[in-house]
């Protein structure tokens, strides 16, 4: 939710006269808190595996399909996925389809059971930054 739909909210239970207004406005409060701190988790992980794979964020966001661009991308995929998020969830963040994402899960965990160093290396690497990456940094 972003601060703009969350005034609209709180504005559109005013106009009605809700009684409730002061715990519905925490409760907004709290989402809109949870999605700015999703956001900064997001764009950390997304400026970690960025460093590790060598690539930019626009990249990893672009339809580039070089391979340390898709390395980086799948990454991401495979970390969100064993975060609990669905494949269309993760489509979303990437604008890609859900198919793309499994698609991109099947690669990576290819590459891993085949020990492809490249990728390996950059898993490794990147999970190694996360362990040490804190609330404070988020």
């Amino acid at each position: 939710m972003t601060k703009e739909e969350a005034r609209k909210l709180i504005q559109r239970e005013i106009d009605r006269g809700s009684n409730w207004i002061p715990s519905r406005v925490k409760q907004i409060v709290n989402e809109l808190k949870r999605s700015e701190k999703a956001i900064l988790a997001y764009n950390s992980l997304l400026n970690i595996v960025c460093e590790v794979c060598g690539v930019s964020p626009f990249e990893v966001m672009s339809k580039n399909r070089r391979q340390e661009v898709v390395r980086a991308r799948n990454i991401l995929y495979l970390h969100y996925l064993g975060e609990g998020c669905g494949y269309s969830e993760i489509g979303r963040m990437f604008d890609r389809n859900h198919s793309n994402v499994w698609h991109g899960e099947k690669a990576i965990k290819k590459d891993i059971e085949s020990n492809y160093k490249p990728t390996v290396r950059a898993l490794a690497q990147f999970k190694e930054r996360l362990s040490e990456l804190t609330i404070k940094d988020i």
